[in-house]
C-alpha cells in the first residue's frame, strides 16, 4: 500500500497547524509579520540612499549604514500594526 499524505495538512507548509475547520495557525506568525514590515522599511530606506551609497567610500558607507538602520527602525515601528506578540496568526 502506498503512503498517502495526511489529509489534514495537504496544501499547507510544515510551519502551520491546520484546525478541523480548515483555518491555519502559522508558527512564528508575529515574527514573520515583524520581519515583513522591517524588510519593507529597509527597501524604502535603501532606495532613498542608493545614489549616495554608490558614490560613498567605505567610511561614509559605515556612517550611512548606521543612519539607515536608525531610520529603518523608526519606519518599521510606525508601520507595525498594533498587535500583541501573543496573537495567533
Amino acid at each position: 500500500m502506498m503512503n498517502q499524505p495526511d489529509q489534514s495538512s495537504v496544501g499547507h507548509s510544515k510551519s502551520c497547524a491546520v484546525k478541523a475547520n480548515g483555518s491555519a495557525i502559522v508558527h512564528g506568525g508575529y515574527r514573520n509579520l515583524s520581519k515583513g514590515v522591517r524588510d519593507e522599511a529597509r527597501r524604502e530606506v535603501e532606495a532613498r540612499y542608493a545614489e549616495e551609497w554608490n558614490e560613498a567610500g567605505w567610511i561614509r558607507r559605515w556612517q550611512l549604514r548606521k543612519q539607515m538602520d536608525r531610520e529603518i527602525e523608526v519606519i518599521a515601528a510606525m508601520n507595525m500594526p498594533d498587535v500583541s506578540e501573543q496573537t495567533m496568526f
